[in-house]
């Protein structure tokens, strides 16, 4: 993988301390391989363009895979029709294919229009997703790197002109022609001082479990969906249910995002205590795994050329995702929500786009959501080098129907 950056590594010895640069070109760096990061990633290849995905944990998926959060969102509208289709339908067919729970019957056959009582969303194992992304990012011919921090975004002419990283080849440096920012938390943006907000997130805690009981009902009705079993504590979206007393987390510095990953594993470990509280006999149900990344919501997003909302106007709309919460209730995307401020080849993608606090939000940071975002993200940056142009410029129509193409 880091085979052409070894040969032009440079190593100099000082102190008995070796310092390794390595340098990478490409067209697009992606930052943040969850799933939003992976679907822009998936697109720009598509298009042929040369594309490094750098992702800071070695688990494909973000929070949906690392972080448990399993529920894959309506992609339809709440009324039967279906909202959101292309890189993000793919997602949900991969994610359930190969693994227990599945989509609606109505849904199954790649329908347009369904029964209305029954909206396109399933359950998943988050392992068998992550080993489906990996399998599309293998055969997209993404080139990935795992346990890689993207510690710095230099800027120069208002434009992104590097990407500093580390990983255990020591420091290196990702130039690229557009840099899409799929980190979740806006890193991209805030490293290189483009006007970011923050926001909160209260404490939850999600991870898989398994109980005898759950175990023998699913051999007994032959039905291995029925060990698909998730342990959901604390907060629901939007804080809701928060649990009294517990704090609500920024999650943008590394004292609260430690404080908040410790409030995680002291609500899972409790609730073990609670069920199983005498030690001298075997538990029957207990926890299979823990979170391998903080499991908050909205923590920094970007201050785009526009905002996700209800009310967008048709004209600066590109796409609409559905709300899981309100059927009929549609939220549009205006390309200026994945444009930040501040640096001309930047892109967002995912739960760090630009959106009105709230509601709108919370919508941007589900699932689809964030496969919808990435694969524009996608298509615009294609657009954007292909022509010379900068996102800022890309005529919303001409996306528009790319992304109608790709559905």
């Amino acid at each position: 993988m880091f085979a052409e950056c070894a040969r032009d590594a440079e190593v100099s010895m000082g102190d008995s301390v070796a310092e390794r640069k390595f340098e990478r070109r490409c067209d697009v760096a992606v930052a943040g391989g969850g799933v939003a990061g992976i679907a822009a990633a998936i697109q720009c290849a598509r298009a042929g363009l040369d594309v490094v995905l750098l992702e800071k944990t070695v688990v494909p998926g973000g929070l949906a895979t690392a972080g448990f959060v399993n529920v894959f969102l309506p992609l339809c509208d709440g009324n039967g029709v279906k909202i959101v289709g292309g890189i993000a339908e793919e997602f949900i067919r991969a994610a359930v294919g190969r693994g227990p729970g599945g989509v609606p019957e109505p849904w199954r056959e790649g329908a347009e229009t369904a029964d209305t009582r029954l909206r396109y969303m399933a359950e998943f194992a988050p392992a068998v997703f992550a080993l489906e992304l990996h399998r599309m990012l293998e055969e997209a011919g993404v080139e990935v790197w795992f346990d890689t921090t993207v510690r710095a975004a230099l800027l120069e002419n208002g434009r992104i002109a590097s990407l500093e990283v580390f990983n255990k080849s020591g420091d290196g440096t990702v130039c690229a022609e557009t840099a899409i920012d799929a980190t979740g938390d806006a890193d991209v943006a805030f490293l290189a001082g483009c006007p970011t907000r923050g926001g909160t997130s209260a404490l939850s805690a999600w991870t898989p479990r398994t109980s005898m009981e759950r175990a023998a009902s699913a051999l007994e009705l032959d039905a291995p969906e029925l060990l698909l079993e998730m342990e959901r504590l604390g907060a629901r979206d939007g804080g809701r249910g928060a649990t009294e007393g517990v704090p609500i987390f920024e999650g943008i510095d590394g004292k609260t995002v430690s404080e908040a990953v410790q409030g995680t594993l002291r609500m899972l470990r409790e609730r073990h205590l609670r069920e199983n509280p005498d030690p001298e006999k075997t538990p029957r149900s207990f926890p299979l795994a823990v979170p391998a990344l903080p499991q908050l919501r909205t923590t920094r997003r970007v201050e785009g050329m526009a905002s996700i909302g209800w009310t967008v106007e048709d004209s600066d709309a590109v796409a609409s995702i559905p709300d899981w919460r309100e059927r009929g209730r549609v939220w549009r995307i205006p390309l200026g929500a994945l444009i930040p401020k501040g640096a001309s080849n930047l892109l967002a993608a995912g739960r760090c786009v630009s959106a009105a606090d709230g509601d709108a939000w919370d919508a941007a940071r589900a699932i689809p959501a964030c496969a919808l975002t990435g694969q524009i993200a996608g298509i615009a940056a294609a657009l954007s080098i292909e022509s010379g142009t900068p996102p800022a410029n890309l005529d919303p129509e001409v996306v528009t129907s790319h992304i109608s193409r790709a559905y």
